[in-house]
């Protein structure tokens, strides 16, 4: 390595401590080793002691020649051949080269070099990327075929959901107006039915006879009540069919009466006829019968209504009530002779008796 001192330089102005150069055998001019791209710790003493900068070189004839022949311009035998792409600028090596061509050259070359080297890295990570992200787009393309699928199906069935709820919202209407015009129907159909029934009285627990007369029985009844009944009083009379076939009780006997009127004076006397004898109360004795059995005369009822009657006595005892009565197909219950009484038109009037 040279001195510092009185150095002319190739390459360019710097001239720190710290920079380590060549110097060139035939020129005498200096170069930086960072400036030639050279790694200092290669280059061996012997290297150093004939190193050639490429100026003096060029002027310089072949050793291996004895014609004293001057080198070939490079530039001017090579003139003729294609030049690559992306290569750098040729440089007339003849001429003067200041260190400002080397750094331009040198900055063209890296330049052509690094982008030569991005466009290549830029090429290789699009196709690795297309490559890698190939399956996952067309794993979210299937994705959003299927979300897509998916949220037609959810509209619909939104739709379908809605018009389900109005429909449904129009049926309950419809039902609850149905339900109101049912228990109105069924009301006045059990208001006829108990009305056609109103000349009717239903005599219970008799027993029953072969060969029997039912209008004599009835008749007799009527005698021991104090209310006389004719054959033409009575348009009808027989016994009806149990609602219960396991039941051991007769059949009931259903007197028709000539007149609504008749019917309830007939139910009156029978009423003041227990009263008067509580300890002798009508039974099949006072019907001409040997049998003494307790017999009860009521108004016809329809199964209905002796359903709820049956709940309403039941509900009664259970609660300490003294009074249960039927007057003209209206069920009544009193807890004393002093308190109100209470209509009973169905189950839910049940609640009142507490």
């Amino acid at each position: 390595m040279a001195s510092k001192n009185s150095t002319h330089w190739g390459c360019c102005e710097t001239e720190s401590d710290t920079s380590s150069f060549i110097t060139c055998t035939q020129c005498m001019n200096a170069f930086h080793y960072t400036c030639l791209m050279l790694d200092e710790e290669s280059i061996t003493s012997e290297q150093v002691l004939s190193w050639v900068c490429s100026i003096c070189a060029n002027h310089v004839p072949k050793g291996n020649q004895n014609d004293n022949t001057p080198a070939r311009n490079i530039s001017k035998n090579r003139g003729n051949k294609k030049k690559k792409p992306n290569s750098p600028p040729e440089v007339d090596l003849e001429a003067n080269v200041t260190r400002e061509d080397v750094r331009d050259i040198m900055e063209k070359t890296m330049e052509t070099k690094f982008d030569s080297l991005v466009t290549k890295f830029n090429s290789m990570l699009v196709s690795a990327l297309n490559y890698k992200l190939a399956p996952i787009e067309r794993e979210i393309a299937e994705i959003k075929s299927s979300m897509s699928f998916m949220n037609e199906s959810y509209e619909k069935m939104l739709k379908e959901q809605e018009e389900s709820r109005r429909m449904i919202k129009e049926m309950q209407g419809e039902n609850e107006g149905l339900k109101s015009t049912v228990l109105d129907l069924t009301s006045r159909v059990a208001q006829l039915e108990q009305h056609a029934r109103s000349k009717n009285v239903e005599i219970q627990c008799l027993p029953e006879k072969k060969h029997e007369n039912l209008m004599n029985i009835v008749k007799t009844l009527g005698k021991t009540i104090g209310c006389e009944i004719t054959d033409a009083d009575i348009q009808h009379c027989t016994r009806v069919t149990k609602i219960n076939p396991n039941s051991t009780r007769p059949r009931a006997i259903v007197a028709q009466f000539a007149a609504p009127r008749l019917r309830d004076s007939f139910l009156a006397r029978v009423t003041v006829f227990n009263k008067s004898n509580p300890k002798a109360k009508l039974n099949a004795t006072h019907a001409g019968l040997r049998e003494d059995n307790a017999i009860y005369v009521t108004e016809h009822l329809t199964p209905a209504l002796k359903d709820l009657h049956y709940a309403a006595r039941t509900k009664a005892k259970k609660m300490g009530y003294d009074f249960v009565w039927i007057r003209n197909g209206r069920i009544f219950v009193r807890k004393s002779a002093d308190s109100d009484y209470i209509w009973i038109k169905d189950t839910k009037s049940l609640d009142k008796i507490v």
